[in-house]
């Protein structure tokens, strides 16, 4: 899987939860999604999490954590 690639499915799978859920896409579902050796060659060996906080301009994405379980981490699109 190819970084570009990666990239395009994770905008449309968040674009699509909101649109049908109007709530975050958790990154942990994200990650279930694509075998872990794909995604570290994808994201150049870093977490989803950290390289999706680099890429978030890019993603047009805001990151979003529950206010009392830190490890919760969801997805939205920027201009929501």
């Amino acid at each position: 899987m190819l970084e570009k690639q990666l990239k395009a499915e994770i905008v449309q799978k968040v674009k699509n939860f909101w649109a049908k859920n109007q709530s975050p896409l958790l990154v942990s579902q994200l990650g279930g999604d694509y075998p872990k050796e794909e995604v570290r060659k994808a994201t150049k060996g870093l977490s989803l999490v950290k390289w999706i906080k680099e890429n978030q301009g890019e993603l047009q994405l805001k990151i979003v954590v529950h206010p009392s379980q830190d490890q919760k981490i969801g997805l939205i699109p920027s201009s929501e």
